[in-house]
């Protein structure tokens, strides 16, 4: 049996990385979080509408835009991206 350490919390502090979920639901939809890296902007409509624009790259330096409204609130959208980015 191992001895226990005399000072088990000194030292540096290691970052631990999240692992991100399969699916990330914002308000009624949900977005695979492949997805994530392709956000190009977040646009606030209506006190309960923001809108999420997806920047997908294709080929021959080619880009696909789409344009996602969601049923949440601006605030909390922009914290779902920031906690899995």
């Amino acid at each position: 049996m191992p001895k226990p350490n005399k000072f088990p919390y000194s030292g540096k502090m290691k970052l631990i990385r999240m692992q991100r979920p399969r699916l990330i639901v914002f308000g009624d939809i949900a977005l695979n979080s492949e997805k994530l890296d392709y956000i190009d902007r977040v646009k606030f409509l209506e006190p309960q509408k923001t809108a999420i624009f997806l920047k997908i790259p294709r080929f021959f330096a080619a880009y696909e835009e789409k344009t996602i409204i969601v049923k949440s609130r601006f605030q909390t959208v922009v914290e779902k991206i920031n906690k899995y980015q």
